[in-house]
């Protein structure tokens, strides 16, 4: 039997820093054997998935979940919601993005917070293959965005029967602009690490690919994501993928998850008072920093999730 759940999560230690650092070292092995699998794509390229929780039982609903920037389905945090919707009676397909399984994706372009056609890869094979009575999303940070963008754009939105967005960024632009200032910038830093290694990677694969040069993620948008996946400039990437402005156009049962400590993905000013209707549903913390949510077994936010896609 699973321990009781929380209420709320724990606010220790103290600051969203600390919950967002702490979280992300904290080891979540499965409880599930894990299953494996790669899709072939129609442009030549691969997802990785990891599926969990009765490979074969077709009775149990499938929660997609996706990672964030730079993420993996072996992340912590990834494997933690895993474990926690197999307990909770789902199966799970953790996604890979591209060039995030451990393995260089094979084509030029990789993935972005508003690149949703591949989440609609990985659901017509969940379909074809699992055959879910229900499917589900669940989506951690850059993941969020792409559940959300996937939400208010994809003619398969009527596939998913509901929705988590936790530590989803909305506002693309300012957050990216906030990651350059105060202690901050080691976030920044640290994505900027793996997307250099990343870059030089796809340069040996396709010498004329852009090369990064600049100091902040707005540089590596503007340089290499924006000329990549066809924007004119980071701006217009940010415009267009932003969704904290298009949540009113959901149409799906979701919960949005946040922490006012989130260090990362801070909520917009107003955003509470202006979104209020009948298929969003917000869920926000005094503490839980970002993607973290620090509880003792039983887990709040996998509770927390799971209570609300068996609605």
């Amino acid at each position: 039997m699973n321990p009781e759940p929380q209420k709320n999560p724990l606010f220790f230690p103290p600051g969203g820093h600390l919950q967002t650092i702490v979280r992300s070292y904290l080891p979540a092995n499965p409880v599930l054997p894990i299953v494996r699998k790669r899709i072939e794509l129609p442009d030549g390229d691969f997802l990785d998935v990891e599926v969990s929780g009765g490979e074969r039982d077709k009775t149990r609903p499938v929660v997609i979940i996706l990672h964030g920037l730079e993420g993996s389905s072996s992340r912590p945090y990834m494997r933690a919601m895993a474990n926690h919707l197999n307990q909770s009676g789902f199966q799970t397909v953790a996604m890979n993005f591209r060039g995030c399984s451990g393995e260089p994706n094979r084509s030029r372009i990789t993935y972005h917070a508003g690149k949703y056609d591949d989440l609609e890869q990985v659901i017509h094979w969940v379909i074809q293959t699992l055959h879910p009575p229900t499917l589900h999303l669940t989506g951690f940070s850059l993941g969020a965005s792409i559940t959300l963008n996937f939400l208010i754009h994809s003619n398969l939105k009527r596939t998913i029967a509901s929705a988590v967005a936790i530590s989803a960024p909305l506002q693309l632009g300012a957050i990216s602009d906030d990651l350059q200032h105060g202690i901050r910038t080691l976030y920044q830093y640290y994505f900027l690490r793996s997307l250099r290694n990343k870059n030089l990677q796809k340069i040996c694969q396709f010498p004329d690919y852009p090369r990064f040069s600049g100091a902040t993620l707005r540089e590596f948008d503007d340089q290499v994501t924006a000329s990549v996946h066809g924007f004119q400039s980071a701006e217009h990437y940010y415009e267009t993928c932003s969704t904290g402005p298009k949540l009113k156009e959901i149409s799906t049962p979701i919960r949005l998850i946040h922490a006012l400590n989130d260090p990362i993905c801070l909520l917009p000013t107003g955003t509470l008072e202006t979104i209020n209707h009948g298929w969003v549903e917000w869920s926000v913390q005094r503490g839980g920093g970002h993607v973290a949510f620090m509880t003792l077994p039983g887990g709040w936010l996998g509770h927390e999730v799971a209570s609300f896609l068996k609605k």
